[in-house]
């Protein structure tokens, strides 16, 4: 997640209120900010590992689920216009409505795409998340424009011209970032990933064997630097199988990366960086035990 709903929804007004007004301007901001209700479907993907995909920064934040998004404001301005009588034609719903609420789905899921820990934008091709890696999560900075915007805006100041104004603050944050990255890529290579702090950057050096972890600021040397062995001689039994478990690919789909860990009677596989504070989500399903076949077959979280 990159920005907040508020901010979210001030970009479709900046993308769509030159082309869209009323209904369509109306669709595209609902459009906008729906594909972040996929937070109610933590309890799905909590109880079965299957629905993994119905959480945060989820199945709706993928280019269908755009299609969804769009096609529940549709069917929502369907039911309305009924309800009170208007009769509303195809037309008007599909054409206008539809079409609003995808442009608007689409400026969520391309923000969200700037920031860790990525979206599955390509679902059902395939789960994995993707990310410029530009924002480590929520700008505190464009939720702070944002918040001021509305301000003025209550207080009957946001002329278009403040618009304008705040359009060129929330490019400016953007393109100051993916300036930040362009350096950190060039200096730590392309696992350099954002903290919130602008000029400090988690680095995670991938050497074949083991995973090398540290934070240095853009012109400093490397901090606290950590190394975690992959253990990936330890093979499972049935490379088909181990991909296929939906616990195992629930682990992969949250995980920043993963390490193995053979235990007495079975192989522990962990999200070293979430359990050891580096990132703080997503919180659960940090680890799982693969048991040894001799003795359950199963995997235990």
């Amino acid at each position: 997640m990159t920005v907040d709903s508020l901010t979210h929804a001030l970009a479709a007004v900046l993308v769509f209120s030159g082309h869209l007004q009323g209904m369509g301007l109306l669709a595209a901001v609902l459009g906008s900010v729906l594909p972040d209700c996929d937070i109610l479907f933590h309890t799905l993907s909590g109880r079965d590992p299957r629905l993994f995909l119905f959480t945060h920064g989820g199945f709706t934040h993928s280019f269908p689920g755009t299609l969804v998004t769009a096609a529940g404001v549709a069917t929502g301005f369907a039911a309305w216009a009924c309800a009170t009588g208007q009769n509303p034609s195809l037309f008007g719903i599909t054409g206008i409505v539809f079409f609003s609420a995808l442009g608007g789905a689409l400026t969520h899921v391309i923000l969200d795409f700037l920031a860790l820990p990525g979206i599955p934008l390509l679902y059902p091709r395939t789960e994995r998340k993707v990310s410029l890696k530009i924002f480590p999560g929520p700008s505190i900075l464009l939720l702070v424009i944002s918040v001021s915007f509305i301000f003025l805006f209550l207080l009957g100041l946001a002329k278009s011209q403040v618009l304008h104004i705040y359009a060129v603050f929330f490019v400016g944050v953007i393109l100051a970032r993916a300036g930040l990255r362009v350096i950190a890529v060039h200096r730590f290579g392309r696992g350099a990933l954002p903290t919130f702090n602008p000029m400090k950057w988690l680095v995670i050096e991938d050497t074949g064997d083991t995973f090398r972890v540290y934070y240095s600021h853009l012109f400093s040397s490397p901090e606290g630097e950590r190394i975690y062995p992959k253990n990936s001689r330890y093979p499972p039994e049935n490379p088909a199988d181990y991909i296929r478990d939906p616990e195992i690919r629930r682990l992969i789909y949250n995980s920043y990366v993963v390490v193995a860990e053979k235990q007495e009677g079975g192989t522990l596989l962990r999200d070293p960086l979430r359990e050891d504070g580096y990132f703080f989500y997503p919180t659960e399903h940090t680890r799982i035990l693969i048991r040894d076949k001799a003795e359950t077959g199963g995997v235990t979280p």
